[in-house]
This record gives structure tokens, C-alpha cells and sequence, in this order.
């Protein structure tokens, strides 16, 4: 519900395969769940179709508004993920 109410606007949501509390399923459950209404107000949405991971790319064919990025670490915010953060805001902002 809440990635829902943040429609339009974009959610690049990381997570850590090694840290188990952060419940990485659930939350791509709720990317999913949130992409109707991304469609409904003429978004992309979740067009992946499946979280990216580790060295996947952003490409034209699976970026939308609402992203996962998954890396086998545990809680961390390290180089790895901030280049992908990165590529996410040059998508968004058309850099």
C-alpha cells in the first residue's frame, strides 16, 4: 500500500540477499502489488518482471518506475550498489 500511495513517482528499492531481515520477497511483493497503479497513471511500473542482481544491467527493455536490486551482501550501501542507484536516477531524470 504505501509504494502504491507513492505513485507516480520512482522507487528504487535495494536489498541484501545475506541480511534476512530485510524480507527482500515481501518487498517485491509490494513492487508488485504497487504496479497497477503505476500503469493506472500512465507509468511503466515494474517491468523487469524479477528483482536485477549483482551485474545486471538497466536497460530500456526493464526499467520502470519501480525497481528491485538485489546483491549477495548483508546491510551495507556499498559501490556495487550505488552504481546501480546511480544508473537508476540517470533513467529517471534522462541522463
Amino acid at each position: 500500500t504505501l509504494m502504491a500511495l507513492c505513485a507516480p513517482r520512482p522507487i528504487f528499492d535495494t536489498e541484501g540477499l545475506q541480511d534476512k531481515w530485510a524480507n527482500y520477497d515481501n518487498a517485491l511483493r509490494s513492487i508488485e502489488g504497487a504496479h497497477p497503479v503505476y500503469k493506472l497513471l500512465g507509468k511503466r511500473g515494474f517491468q523487469a518482471g524479477r528483482p536485477l542482481e549483482h551485474d545486471d544491467k538497466i536497460t530500456a527493455a526493464n526499467f520502470g518506475e519501480l525497481m528491485q536490486y538485489r546483491r549477495d551482501e548483508k546491510h551495507v550501501l556499498n559501490a556495487g550498489y550505488w552504481d546501480r542507484i546511480l544508473d537508476f536516477a540517470d533513467r529517471v531524470y534522462g541522463k
